[in-house]
C-alpha cells in the first residue's frame, strides 16, 4: 500500500514537470518564432549639395544627421544661388540644388538639368536692424528717409537682394531706398555682419538668419500685404550620380527628421 502511495506521488509529480516543461517550452518556441527586426544597412557613399550661404545653419546639422542614418557623407558647396546654378551649368555635376527662392531653379530647368523638386519651407523677409536700433526704424517707409544707412543683398547674386527690391518696388519707395544704399553683398550672410558690426542701420534678410545673433540684431516683421513670402524647394539634378541617396535627402527635408531640424531653427514647413 505504501509502494503504491509512494509511486503515485512519484507518478503526479514527474507529470506536473513535464507539463511545466512543456508549456515553457511552448513558449520559447512561440517567441523564437517570431522574425527578428532587420536593420537596413547601406553602403558608404557621398552626396554632393549645392546650398544658398544664408541656409547654412540648418543645412549642416541636417547632413550630419542624414550622414548617420544613410551611411552617406552630405558635401556642401555654399554661395550665392547665382553662383551656384552657374557652376551647376558649367559642369554638370552634383547631386542636389537648395536655393534661397523657387525661382532660382529657373535657369537649372532651361538647361534640362532640374530631375525632381519638392517644396520644403517658406522663406520670409524681415527687417532687421542693430540691437539699438539707431536710425529708429519701425518699418519699410522708414528705408526711404534721407541718412539712413541701407544695406540690401546683390539682386544679381542673391534671392533677398531680388526680393527685397522687389517689396520696395511693391511699397513705391524704391527710388527713395536706392538713395540710401550704401552696400550691396553676394550673400545674406555678410548683410548679417554689417549689422552686427553697426555698419548699416537697417536692412532685409530672412526671418531665421538671425536666430544666432539676437544679441546684437534685432527684427521687424513686415505686414503680409508689404510683404512677398517665397518657398524653398529642394531639387535633384539630372547629373546626379546617386540618385538613390538624393531622393532620400529630399523626403529626409520634407518630411523626416530634416523637417524638425527646419522647424528648431525658425522655418517654416511648407506643408503647415
Amino acid at each position: 500500500m505504501k509502494v503504491t502511495r509512494r509511486l503515485l506521488v512519484l507518478l503526479l509529480s514527474l507529470l506536473m514537470v513535464f507539463m511545466l516543461t512543456g508549456c515553457g517550452s511552448g513558449d520559447n518556441t512561440s517567441e523564437n518564432t517570431e522574425p527578428a527586426p532587420q536593420e537596413i544597412s547601406y553602403e558608404p557613399s557621398v552626396l554632393h549639395v549645392y546650398a544658398g550661404a544664408g541656409l547654412r545653419q540648418a543645412m549642416d546639422p541636417i547632413g550630419a544627421a542624414f550622414e548617420e542614418k544613410y551611411n552617406c557623407k552630405v558635401e556642401y558647396t555654399y554661395g550665392g544661388s547665382a553662383q551656384n546654378c552657374s557652376q551647376i551649368i558649367l559642369l554638370k555635376k552634383g547631386d542636389i540644388f537648395v536655393p534661397g527662392a523657387e525661382e532660382e531653379v529657373e535657369p537649372l530647368r532651361e538647361e534640362g538639368l532640374a530631375a525632381k523638386e519638392q517644396r520644403v519651407i517658406y522663406h520670409i523677409p524681415v527687417i532687421a536692424v542693430p540691437i539699438d536700433n539707431p536710425a529708429g526704424i519701425t518699418g519699410l517707409k522708414d528705408f526711404a528717409k534721407p541718412g539712413v544707412k541701407v544695406g540690401l543683398g546683390d539682386p544679381t547674386a542673391n534671392p533677398i537682394g531680388k526680393i527685397a527690391d522687389k517689396i520696395f518696388e511693391k511699397n513705391g519707395i524704391m527710388t527713395d531706398v536706392e538713395k540710401n544704399v550704401e552696400v550691396r553683398t553676394p550673400t545674406v550672410n555678410e548683410l548679417i555682419a554689417y549689422l552686427g558690426l553697426g555698419q548699416i542701420e537697417a536692412s532685409i534678410v530672412w526671418e531665421e538668419n538671425t536666430v544666432n545673433a539676437t544679441d546684437k540684431i534685432k527684427t521687424i516683421a513686415i505686414p503680409e500685404n508689404e510683404n512677398l513670402i517665397k518657398t524653398i524647394p529642394i531639387v535633384e539634378l539630372t547629373c546626379s550620380e546617386n540618385k538613390e541617396m538624393a531622393g532620400k535627402f529630399i523626403e529626409f527635408c520634407a518630411t523626416g527628421e530634416g523637417k524638425e531640424i527646419f522647424k528648431e531653427l525658425g522655418y517654416k514647413p511648407y506643408d503647415e
